[in-house]
């Protein structure tokens, strides 16, 4: 019965061949969703984010000083992630540096309605991490 072991045979083949591609299939959404959740580095990056409106960048960072540091400005250091379709991460803005804890706050809300472009691993967008320093100039 040499075509009835080569029928089941090829049954089994086709069986554990269905069973990988259906693995892998399973796997796929899995990795996806890994690799939608990692943060990128700068270095890790093919292209950086970039802020869409430079324009509307210094108009939001305007905008935020606080009247009473008018007269004396400052420096705020932030680092914050940048999702895949260019909207600052809210929960991830943090302050590295501050010349005024009342600038710190006033740049966390104004980075949080700038626009960027993505940063970009081999032409797909990817979540980043951005480091971004805001000068509050004295009026």
């Amino acid at each position: 019965m040499p075509n009835a072991h080569s029928a089941l045979r090829s049954v089994r083949m086709l069986a554990a061949a269905f069973a990988v591609a259906a693995g892998l299939a399973i796997a796929s959404p899995a990795a996806d969703l890994a690799a939608q959740a990692k943060v990128y580095d700068g270095a890790e990056l093919t292209t950086p984010p970039k802020v869409k409106s430079p324009t509307a960048a210094a108009a939001a960072v305007e905008t935020s000083l606080p009247s009473q540091l008018r007269s004396i400005g400052g420096r705020v250091q932030l680092e914050f992630v940048v999702d895949q379709t260019g909207r600052v991460e809210p929960g991830s803005v943090e302050v590295i540096v501050s010349s005024a804890s009342a600038l710190g706050d006033a740049a966390k809300k104004a980075v949080e309605k700038i626009a960027f472009t993505p940063g970009m691993v081999d032409g797909q967008p990817v979540r980043s991490r951005v480091k971004f320093p805001i000068v509050y100039a004295a009026r």
